[in-house]
């Protein structure tokens, strides 16, 4: 009687599988309230972790941040860094960074995308 229940527990939910999505929503928390550049995780869309900082502008209006399943949804994060006030990244709308990519812009700007 207990097994369909643990069957239906251990599989319910998207992305992921039962503990996969909690572990992965939980990530997702940690990385939005460690990230000092908050309109990352408003303005794009969030699979999985995302770490966004650094004194320049990040822009990500309608892109997509993390994908599952692909490898290393739950172990890494997107990681972008405007590092100078005068830094600028910008990811264009309908683009699609995997997990476990660091994007960091020292200069005038990074641009994918649109």
């Amino acid at each position: 009687m207990i097994q369909p229940l643990l069957a239906k527990i251990r599989t319910a939910g998207v992305p992921g599988i039962g503990g996969q999505r909690i572990a992965l929503s939980a990530r997702r928390a940690r990385f939005a309230w460690m990230s000092p550049i908050k309109n990352v995780h408003r303005d794009a869309h969030i699979t999985g972790a995302v770490l966004a900082t650094g004194g320049g502008t990040i822009r990500v209006t309608g892109a997509s941040l993390g994908y599952w399943p692909s490898p290393d949804a739950l172990t890494s994060c997107v990681y972008l860094e405007a590092r100078h006030v005068d830094s600028v990244i910008e990811i264009g709308r309908d683009s699609m960074i995997n997990n476990g990519t660091s994007i960091v812009s020292e200069g005038p700007g990074v641009r994918l995308g649109e």
